[in-house]
């Protein structure tokens, strides 16, 4: 929903596991391009996405396999660790400059701190959906929509 694709869009698909939320855009998007440091988990990815021709997953440390994606990023899709994305990610997505970001996170904590990051570089915070993933507990995930702001 918070994607909103129009078709013609580079999607890029960081710390992106088994390629689930890329794949479930793929058919709405002219490209996917995942990135995750996991060998097993891009070896899945490749296996679901085996009947699509406009996905592709790079192997490697999202920090530096970024820079192996070419051409104008329209959209991002981060799910990252606990820890949150590094400052040296953050630098490179914002220098792409994409239209969107949609930021999947188990912690709270690290979502404000690199949300707080997007936004001082000129993103706007549209939405942050909290998402109860495990009913009576303390932990609950969040899914958040940037916006790149006016000029």
């Amino acid at each position: 929903e918070y994607a909103e694709p129009r078709g013609n869009e580079l999607l890029l698909d960081l710390y992106c596991g088994v390629g689930t939320l890329g794949l479930s855009l793929a058919e709405k998007v002219a490209a996917v391009v995942g990135i995750d440091s996991s060998e097993s988990a891009i070896e899945d990815a490749r296996f679901n996405s085996q009947d699509l021709n406009n996905v592709q997953f790079l192997q490697g440390s999202v920090e530096e396999s970024i820079h192996d994606v070419e051409g104008k990023v329209d959209l991002v899709l981060l799910d990252p660790p606990r820890h949150g994305v590094s400052k040296k990610t953050l630098d490179v997505i914002m220098e792409r400059a994409p239209d969107k970001v949609i930021y999947v996170s188990c912690d709270p904590a690290t979502l404000a701190r690199d949300v707080g990051k997007m936004v001082q570089s000129g993103y706007d915070l549209v939405e942050i959906q909290p998402v109860d993933m495990f009913p009576q507990t303390y932990h609950v995930e969040a899914v958040a929509l940037l916006r790149s702001g006016p000029g």
